[in-house]
């Protein structure tokens, strides 16, 4: 029988640490080859748009991976060149994530500033946008359907009148004819009233199909105001956005951000960003993102938040919930103390 070696005579062997980075080695002796670090191992070190890919975290038996694209993104008050500067890092993100949805390796997007009830609005705009194709197509088709039915009703009652008040016709007959006639005019009727409802259907509609438009355009001159490349990719029907924090911890972190500018620029030194801004965040998104099924969770967060910090707390806190890492920072990103 042929030899085959244990986990132990590896050991015994004494591999050296450069053979036990090899995922095939590394998933024999340790069994950490999870869904989430098969993700991790095979993401690739160069993708688009991206001037590093740091595989930063590898936790064996990793329930998660989370991959986060370093962003800049807009705020109130924001000067014209820094706008460019969001421009630029938001279209190396769009190259990164256009490939990342091409190869299959991402179907939605943990995006700052999203809370659930965003989340939810996005939902339903998406299901708003195909209501209103089958609006379109409704509203095209039916007036020409119910001409038809009107005329051709009409027509067939003239004939039978005709019919009726020819002398030459018998009695038995005109008895028949008469129950036929009435019978159109009352189908004519009900096909009137029905008309007259989806009249008043297509008013109603058309009115919500004009503020749907109103607030399509509106979203979509937001994405073209503040360059938001996972907004371009949900709008072009190819990315899903979900919530990654609070609305609250959002409002929280807005309020101390602008409290933190204005004690930086009064002591005129840079000082710690406050963990409303940052680790509070950060938390919340690896709790949103441990109660889904999915092991796989791309964010587009801010550059300056950092999950190194947080995640190996988190996993020592959450030995069945462990999560791995990957920092992809693009191409324009440039770093600032």
């Amino acid at each position: 029988m042929a030899y085959s070696p244990s986990r132990r005579d590896f050991l015994r062997l004494g591999i050296g640490s450069a053979a036990l980075l090899s995922s095939p080695i590394r998933a024999y002796l340790f069994d950490d080859e999870t869904a989430a670090n098969k993700w991790y191992d095979e993401f690739p070190e160069k993708i688009p748009g991206a001037r590093e890919a740091r595989k930063a975290i590898r936790a064996p038996q990793a329930r998660y991976v989370l991959a986060h694209l370093r962003q800049k993104h807009h705020i109130d008050g924001i000067s014209e060149q820094d706008m460019q500067e969001v421009t630029k890092v938001q279209n190396d993100l769009y190259q990164s994530l256009d490939f990342l949805v091409k190869t299959g390796r991402v179907k939605k997007i943990y995006n700052e500033a999203v809370d659930p009830d965003k989340e939810l609005d996005l939902r339903l705009f998406k299901q708003a946008k195909a209501f209103d194709r089958l609006l379109d197509y409704s509203m095209a088709a039916e007036p020409e359907e119910g001409d038809s039915f009107t005329k051709t009703s009409m027509q067939r009652i003239k004939d039978l009148t005709k019919v009726l008040n020819n002398p030459s016709t018998p009695e038995q007959s005109k008895a028949g004819i008469r129950k036929v006639i009435s019978a159109m005019e009352d189908s004519m009727k009900k096909h009137e009233e029905l008309t007259r409802q989806r009249q008043e259907n297509k008013k109603i509609l058309l009115e919500h199909k004009e503020q749907s438009d109103a607030s399509r355009q509106q979203f979509e001159d937001d994405i073209t105001k503040y360059a938001d490349a996972a907004a371009r990719l949900y709008v072009e029907g190819r990315l899903d956005i979900v919530a990654a924090e609070t609305y609250e911890a959002n409002a929280k972190a807005g309020i101390k951000f602008y409290e933190y500018i204005l004690e930086t620029v009064k002591k005129g030194k840079a000082l710690p960003m406050p963990k409303e801004v940052t680790e509070d965040r950060e938390d919340i998104l690896l709790d949103f993102v441990s109660r889904q099924e999915d092991p796989v969770a791309v964010t587009k967060y801010g550059g300056f938040h950092d999950w190194s910090d947080n995640i190996p707390k988190w996993n020592e806190a959450h030995p069945d919930k462990k999560f791995s890492l990957i920092v992809v920072t693009p191409q324009s990103y440039v770093e600032r103390n």
